[in-house]
């Protein structure tokens, strides 16, 4: 085998599925979740890119090339790809041309607890508040515990801050109100962020002076409710929600008020059109199907 189109919705290769062939290109669907053990080895590859944080196996895309760092693989910063291309030896470059930062797992004290009896609080020693981010991190993974506590929320985590990524895989966190509200990063990567058990996504990015917003396009959206305000008064220029399903989506009301956002993409045009017809669009943004 020389050449072959994955269909648009497959979302497993299984072990060895491709292995010992002549494939010299390959365009991995966004619908991809796993890529299994051996599945492309042994080819004539040169390069793959890998959009989505996906689970890749050992060996995926072993001796395609003569050294393992002329095997080319495009991806994120700090991504599953980015992981194996370091755990391989092969060349990294991030989609965004961005130079990698590595993520550092945040400790108890990077955080302080913070008395709040909003939605997406909890109680904690019999008071009611949220985990707020205090560490001097750039780039910051999110442990699954914070001082003792279960973490199922994100609410307000990163308000205010200067963090400029941040990477999640923790797949019990239900709310992200508030998130990055009013974030002083100039440019903020959530492209490692796990999204697909959140229903409420309100006031996410609102305020953000990021510019650049990168990774929208790889959020799993399928359970979320609520996106009010989500990108309200954010200076952010483009906003590709070309992964967004908003089926679930129940209150939208100002999602896109005052951003200075001018160019949009969506998944459908049923969403496309949800996005225009949002209450508070600036009339310079449209949003098209990517």
């Amino acid at each position: 085998i020389t050449k072959i189109n994955l269909p648009n919705r497959l979302r497993i290769i299984g072990d060895s599925a491709f292995r010992n062939n002549q494939l010299t290109e390959i365009k991995i669907p966004n619908s991809l979740e796993i890529i299994g053990e051996s599945a492309f080895e042994n080819n004539d590859l040169k390069e793959v890119e890998i959009r989505r944080n996906i689970e890749i196996n050992g060996f995926a895309f072993a001796d395609n090339t003569e050294e393992a760092n002329d095997f080319t693989i495009y991806g994120y910063c700090g991504s599953t790809a980015f992981q194996y291309a370091m755990e391989y030896g092969n060349h990294f470059v991030d989609i965004n041309g961005k130079k990698c930062d590595i993520y550092v797992l945040a400790t108890d004290d990077d955080f302080e607890f913070e008395e709040d009896n909003g939605e997406g609080t909890f109680v904690k020693d019999g008071v009611r508040g949220y985990f707020r981010y205090v560490g001097s991190a750039n780039y910051v993974e999110i442990p699954h515990e914070i001082q003792g506590v279960d973490v199922t929320s994100y609410y307000r985590m990163f308000e205010h801050s200067h963090v400029e990524g941040v990477k999640s895989t923790n797949k019990n966190v239900t709310n992200m109100w508030g998130m990055f509200k009013d974030s002083q990063a100039d440019e903020l990567d959530v492209s490692q962020l796990e999204t697909s058990s959140v229903t409420n996504m309100g006031s996410m990015f609102s305020g953000s002076y990021a510019i650049k917003i990168y990774g929208l396009e790889n959020f799993e959206t399928s359970n979320v409710t609520n996106m009010e305000n989500m990108f309200a008064d954010t200076q952010v220029n483009e906003l590709d929600l070309s992964s967004f399903d908003m089926s679930n989506v129940e209150s939208m009301n100002d999602m896109l008020k005052n951003t200075r956002a001018n160019k949009g993409y969506a998944r459908t045009q049923e969403d496309a059109d949800k996005f225009n017809g949002s209450s508070g669009k600036p009339s310079g943004l449209t949003f098209i199907v990517k």
